[in-house]
């Protein structure tokens, strides 16, 4: 049988493990963000390089017409900056978010979740559930 002390232990342990899986969970919504801002950018760059040939490419284009085509152009420069892999891997080192050697790396594998306080667990007991 355990004593007190190492069921203590055990449970600071066990909560130690959860808030590292909870870092782990923020870490990965926040990898998600990153990647799905990149993605969503890149779209954009692919969109406005084709509108922008597109328009190149009509013969006798509407002064207005050009007006807009250079203003996209600046757009598309501003864009291809954010786009940029030495840019976005500084940004990645500073977040830390593909660290070399993962802190939250739990060699124990992921823990159960904590279970929310003032709720009952499931039960245990051999009653039927009421179907009606």
């Amino acid at each position: 049988m355990q004593d007190a002390n190492t069921l203590e232990f055990e449970a600071d342990d066990l909560d130690g493990r959860q808030e590292l899986a909870a870092a782990r969970r923020r870490r990965e919504s926040e990898r998600q963000a990153v990647l799905e801002q990149f993605v969503d950018a890149k779209r954009r760059v692919d969109d406005l390089r084709r509108w922008i040939d597109d328009c190149a490419a009509a013969d006798g284009a509407q002064p207005e017409l050009q007006r807009m085509r250079e203003w996209a152009k600046a757009r598309l420069r501003e864009q291809e900056h954010f786009l940029d892999l030495d840019r976005l891997s500084k940004m990645l080192r500073q977040c830390d978010l593909f660290p070399e050697i993962d802190p939250l790396n739990d060699p124990l594998g992921e823990p159960p979740r904590p279970r929310p306080r003032g709720r009952p667990g499931p039960r245990t007991h051999g009653r039927r559930p009421n179907i009606v």
